[in-house]
């Protein structure tokens, strides 16, 4: 008899243990944000200059994404393609409770990134924007950010000229996937300002390299600009 309460006992010891192990891991699962993996940003034959300076102020605006994009496209074959809901449109309220996230997930997203002392400077619809120094960026979502030379003539894509006459050029990106808490990550989409390639922006740069940069005569513009505002994003 002592020996089953003792194996009873012993049950509902082990059994709270995994929970509370099963507790733990979803407490500390991970939200990778896969758009600003360094496969997207690095450019192939890159070479790595040095860490960015991490007393660096940068812009960047946090993108969010819909909260239920199966019941979003279900939403707009009907008002398009079905004919007893053919533009029956949502009002703008309507559509930001259905596929926004919530208050309150946006909330705790903010205070998360103020505790690593970003300044969060405003909502604007899905974007989200904040300033705050290279090292407390890298910080809050683990990750590093370098300098790098491009220091080719031309822009290569599939082993095809890309963009003629754009290089060389310094710019600089993260290395390592950014990722949250999955809590508040879960609606994030990308982040804008993390990296730049676009050559023209240099301000950043010059101020964390000591030498003297090559300047581009080309017009063209990459992905994203290096440092965003409210204005940029009205």
């Amino acid at each position: 008899m002592v020996r089953k309460y003792k194996f009873i006992l012993f049950s509902i010891i082990l059994l709270t243990s995994i929970a509370g192990f099963v507790t733990l891991a979803q407490s500390q699962q991970i939200y990778y944000i896969q758009t600003t993996s360094p496969q997207y940003s690095i450019v192939p034959g890159s070479i790595f200059i040095e860490p960015l300076n991490t007393s660096m102020t940068l812009y960047i605006a946090v993108l969010l994404n819909f909260t239920d994009i199966s019941s979003l496209q279900s939403y707009l074959n009907q008002i398009y393609f079905s004919p007893n809901n053919f533009h029956h449109w949502l009002t703008p309220s309507q559509f930001r409770s259905n596929y926004y996230p919530s208050r309150s997930y946006v909330k705790s997203l903010v205070e998360y990134l103020e505790s690593y002392h970003l300044q969060f400077l405003g909502q604007y619809g899905l974007a989200l924007v904040f300033n705050g120094s290279v090292g407390n960026i890298e910080q809050a979502f683990n990750t590093y950010i370098n300098v790098y030379y491009y220091p080719f003539k031309n822009l290569y894509w599939f082993d095809l000229v890309g963009i003629e006459n754009i290089g060389p050029f310094y710019y600089y990106s993260n290395n390592v996937t950014a990722s949250l808490p999955y809590n508040v990550g879960k609606y994030v989409l990308g982040i804008v300002g993390i990296d730049s390639l676009d050559p023209k922006v240099v301000n950043v740069i010059r101020e964390s390299w000591h030498l003297s940069m090559a300047k581009v005569k080309a017009q063209n513009s990459l992905i994203s600009s290096a440092v965003i505002s409210p204005i940029t994003i009205q």
